[in-house]
Order: C-alpha cells, then structure tokens, then sequence
C-alpha cells in the first residue's frame, strides 16, 4: 500500500512515498527525480544548508514544512525565506542562524534553547 504526500508522520519530503508491506517494515520510495537529485547532493559531499537546498532544487517555501531535521546544525547558515512550519528542528542551533520575517516556524518543534531564543526576537519588517 503506498500513502501519499502525507502519512502517518507528516509529510514525505520531495515526492517519496511509503511502501508497507505486513510482513516486512515500511521504507521510502522515491522517484526517479528525487533520486536523481538526492544522489546528486551526496556526492557533491559537505555543503551548506543552502547550497544543498539549492543542489537539490528544493523549494524553501513548501519542501521543509513538516519535516524532521531534528540534529541537523543549522548554526551560521541564512535561514530567511524558509518556511519550517511544523518541522522537527529539535538540536538545531536555530540561535546560530540568520533569520527574517520571511522565515516561518509555525507549529515547528524545538529544542527549549532554540525556542527561548525566537521567543525573544523581534523581526522587524522592510
């Protein structure tokens, strides 16, 4: 059975899909383009968080909602325009980013560092 952009744990990234079979554990599908593109970020090798996104022509408006990047060191890149709405940013280092008003963490888990500090903040609009 295959389920779509969203499932039991929010949306997929890129177009995946989940394979369950009753007799095995369920796995990601991807398709051919999304392959194509994550194959093409690994082997560029290190980079940043906007080069990748870049590399991998991902759209910081709607492919990060939702997503788990919980882990993933986000200190010192430049997170504005993104829309992390829902996300899993637990151990992020949200405080070592460059953010804006266009940067969007409505409903996004944080760990209580990272949400001290944007509760702090204050964004102000051009």
């Amino acid at each position: 059975m295959a389920l779509g952009l969203s499932g039991f744990f929010g949306p997929l990234p890129f177009g995946a899909v989940v394979q369950t079979d009753p007799n095995s554990h369920s796995q990601f599908t991807l398709t051919t383009d999304v392959a194509a593109r994550a194959e093409k970020i690994i082997a560029a090798g290190p980079m940043s968080f906007a080069a990748m996104a870049r590399l991998g022509d991902l759209d910081p408006l709607t492919d990060f909602r939702g997503l788990t990047l919980a882990g993933i060191d986000l200190g010192g890149e430049d997170l504005c325009g993104v829309d992390f709405s829902g996300a899993d940013l637990r151990g992020c280092n949200i405080r070592g980013t460059t953010i804006d008003a266009t940067t969007r963490f409505d409903d996004a888990r944080l760990d209580e560092e990272d949400a001290a500090f944007l509760a702090q903040i204050v964004i102000v609009s051009p």
